[in-house]
């Protein structure tokens, strides 16, 4: 109307992101993510939105994907809520970090991934503010799509800790079942099992033993040197 050039977020960019995540307008927690650790699950979530807000940050009207931040973060929480059988209000309290960004201090969501005795992994999930930003440049690739499931498992073997007792820098073995579906609720292995909801519990060797007795090999090395 003034004859100056507007840059804008186009008008379908937020409703088509955005029902990836919904389920008749509320959004949902993301099942295919459930099974995933919790720094696995909010770096994910925040590079989705971190790509669409650096992609967008030259546009004056950015501001309008707040709704799409808060259907991402919502999702993500509930998939977190729903993994540990809680309430998305103490999944947020519990997620939740004020942290000192390039843009000032910012309150976002973060999760830890321990790696000691190196220093442990953080992913964030909404530190980037939704402000115009005349000079931006796209620098973020965006998500990268989901892992592998098999990487969850590996990785699991590698940490080289016991999901059953505790004990760390042990060799261990995976226990498999066929299904949650199969395990009986009144027994101990049931119950742990059904509580930890994995059909394939790392384990060392004396609690493998323990779970399924003459089933493990007492000559087969532990599965964690097969493991690079």
């Amino acid at each position: 109307m003034n004859g100056t050039v507007c840059l804008r977020v186009p008008t379908g960019v937020v409703r088509t992101k955005a029902q990836e995540f919904l389920k008749g307008g509320v959004p949902q927690r993301v099942a295919a993510l459930q099974p995933l650790d919790d720094h696995t699950i909010v770096g994910w979530s925040g590079a989705r939105d971190r790509g669409i807000v650096n992609y967008y940050k030259l546009a004056g009207n950015i501001h309008v994907l707040g709704r799409l931040r808060w259907v991402l973060q919502t999702s993500m929480l509930k998939t977190l809520a729903s993994k540990h059988r809680s309430t998305v209000t103490k999944t947020a309290a519990k997620h939740r970090a004020k942290v000192i960004t390039r843009h000032g201090p910012r309150t976002c969501f973060e999760a830890r991934l321990d790696r000691s005795p190196r220093p442990p992994l953080t992913s964030r999930f909404g530190e980037v503010p939704l402000r115009r930003d005349k000079t931006a440049r796209i620098v973020d690739p965006g998500p990268q799509g989901l892992a592998h499931p098999r990487k969850e498992i590996v990785r699991r073997i590698q940490r080289g800790r016991c999901e059953w007792c505790g004990a760390k820098r042990v060799g261990v073995e995976v226990h498999q079942v066929r299904g949650l579906a199969s395990l009986d609720p009144n027994t101990e292995v049931g119950q742990i099992m059904l509580a930890m909801r994995r059909k394939t519990p790392v384990v060392c060797r004396a609690c493998h033993e323990r779970i399924d007795p003459g089933q493990t090999s007492a000559t087969s090395p532990p599965l964690e040197s097969r493991v690079r």
